[in-house]
């Protein structure tokens, strides 16, 4: 068992809300452990459609509670990251703290979020022509079905935290390219 009162990662993964996995981001995580010097926490969180959203927000939430809870890790210790959907749940799980009663980390690095599930953003269609990895008509809109099961409003601040509350939250850093669509989901919506 790891000492991680020095420190911790807590990474969630893309895919859209409805795939993705360990084995998918092992080697990723293991590069970022060793550039940071810190251990990498992977949030396997559930997916879409066995997984009715928000559940997967309380498992972040859970999965940030477990280092700061059993393993006595201060907050001040614990960056959260995650690409694509795991960009939104860093940020959907960094909105939920407050409410909560929960104290924020040391800072988040979401990159290439997926922050607005109403797919409005300027960028979605500016930059679709330089999307090579996913087929943004259907991929996107299915992954939405699946996760608002039809019944949530894309532009619910629940599962889109572009619409949500920023006021005291922790510091972010936002990765992301100028040629991506994703690009508009780290604005506030205009």
């Amino acid at each position: 068992s790891e000492d991680l009162t020095q420190g911790v990662v807590l990474y969630f993964h893309g895919g859209g809300y409805t795939t993705g996995d360990m084995r998918m981001y092992a080697g990723p995580c293991a590069h970022l452990s060793i550039s940071c010097q810190l251990p990498v926490l992977f949030v396997d969180y559930s997916l879409s459609p066995e997984s009715v959203f928000p559940a997967s927000v309380s498992e972040a939430v859970s999965a940030y509670r477990w280092p700061l809870g059993s393993q006595n890790v201060p907050c001040s210790k614990i960056t959260v990251m995650g690409d694509s959907a795991g960009g939104g749940m860093t940020l959907l799980m960094l909105q939920a703290l407050p409410p909560l009663g929960l104290p924020q980390p040391s800072c988040a690095v979401p990159i290439s979020p997926w922050t607005d599930l109403s797919m409005e953003g300027e960028t979605r269609q500016t930059m679709e022509i330089f999307e090579a990895m996913i087929p943004l008509r259907t991929f996107n809109k299915e992954c939405v079905q699946l996760v608002t099961s039809g019944k949530t409003p894309p532009k619910d601040p629940s599962i889109s935290p572009q619409y949500g509350n920023f006021d005291g939250l922790c510091p972010l850093f936002f990765i992301v390219g100028q040629n991506e669509v994703l690009l508009s989901d780290c604005f506030a919506p205009q």
